[in-house]
Parts: structure tokens; sequence; C-alpha cells
């Protein structure tokens, strides 16, 4: 017979459950709606077409996640929304200890920006044609990570990989996503903000807090 334990929050460490809370923030909404600039007109809708993300393991505890939300199907919406979220556990964990964990709020450096629907489209062909690795040795490595997911349609044609930076069966796939992280860096830096936007998370009664002065566009890098 097998046995199933099920695991309770009270079971988890404070940080281990801030943890489990960033990590959902950091996947993103299902979908976001925002403005289009006209009163007159609906607000516009898009998903997580596309995502690319860098992980820092332990010690250092670093991620971020840069996705852009559009609905490329739509010929009307001309824009797109790049959310970039990231999280910094080393910094995190000293918190909880210092001030303790009843006292902590989550509160996730972000910014988001509007992009031209041609430039994501612009993104999404410099991954064409690569040839990936589906099955590969995964050595135990101290290296960073890199992540990219292409979502062409809501929830269908789903493209995702995870990999370590420095292998080099990856080289041409490194090589594009580094070329893209870099645009999305000078993106974050050079677009105005947007804020007035409405994120609809996978979760119930989702608490999500942003701190949109704290995020800097090449901190982990």
């Amino acid at each position: 017979m097998t046995k199933i334990t099920n695991l309770k929050s009270s079971d988890l460490s404070p940080f281990s459950i801030v943890r489990i809370q960033a990590n959902n923030i950091l996947r993103g909404p299902q979908n976001i709606l925002w403005s289009s600039g006209r009163e007159e007109d609906p607000p516009n809708y898009g998903w997580k077409v596309l995502s690319l993300s860098q992980i820092k393991p332990a010690p250092l505890d670093k991620m971020e996640v840069r996705s852009v939300y559009a609905n490329l199907f739509d010929p009307t919406q001309q824009f797109a929304v790049l959310r970039a979220v990231s999280w910094n556990g080393e910094l995190i964990r000293q918190i909880i200890k210092t001030q303790g964990h009843q006292n902590f709020t989550l509160v996730m450096p972000a910014r988001f920006v509007k992009i031209p629907a041609k430039k994501l489209i612009a993104w999404l062909s410099d991954f064409e044609g690569i040839t990936v690795l589906l099955d590969e040795e995964c050595p135990d490595e101290d290296s960073d990570i890199n992540g990219l997911r292409i979502e062409r349609d809501h929830g269908v044609c789903i493209f995702e990989k995870v990999w370590y930076t420095e292998n080099t069966s990856h080289k041409m796939l490194s090589q594009k996503w580094k070329e893209i992280w870099k645009e999305t860096t000078d993106t974050l830096i050079n677009e105005p903000s947007v804020t007035n936007l409405d994120e609809k998370f996978w979760f119930i009664k989702p608490e999500v807090l942003y701190k949109f002065q704290s995020y800097q566009p090449n901190w982990i890098d």
C-alpha cells in the first residue's frame, strides 16, 4: 500500500512559505487586461506568449522572470505588455530572520512596460529554426539556469525549455536567449512604465504586492 503524506503549511518554515508565494507570482498571471489608451475602446487582453527566466541557485537564490503578454490573433491590438518581476531570496531570508515572519509582507520588485506587438513577433522569430535536445544528460552543475517558454495559443502550441547556462549542447539557444534578454533589459530601461492593468492569476484570492521603484533591470546580470 502506498502511503500519501499531505504536507501542511505548518510543516514548512516561514521562508519556505514565502518562497512558494514568490514562485507563484514569478510564474505570472494567466492573463492581463490593460487599457488601450482610448476610453471608448474595450481593454486589451493577452496571455503569456513569451517568457524568459534567469535563476542563480542557492546560496544566492536570485531569480527574474520576464514575460510578454499579448493576443497576436487580434489585429486590432497593436501593443503588448512586458512584465518583469524579480526575487532576491538571500535578502528576503535575512529580512525574515531580522524582523520575524509575523511582521513580514512579501512585496516583489517589478516593472510593466507597453511594447509594440511587432517587437514581440520579432523576438519570437529569433528562436525559429533552433534545434533543441529533448533527451539529454543533466550534470550536477553549479551554474546559472535559463528558461524559455513560448505559448503561441492560449493553453496550446506550447514550447518550454530549462537548461544550464553553460551547457554547450544549447549553445545556439543560449546565444539567442542572451540577445533577447539584453533587448528586454534595454526596453525596461527606456520605455515608460505601465501600472494601470489587471492581472488574472490562476490561484484564488491572490495577495500580490509590487514595488515598482525598487526594480532594477540589470540587477541580476
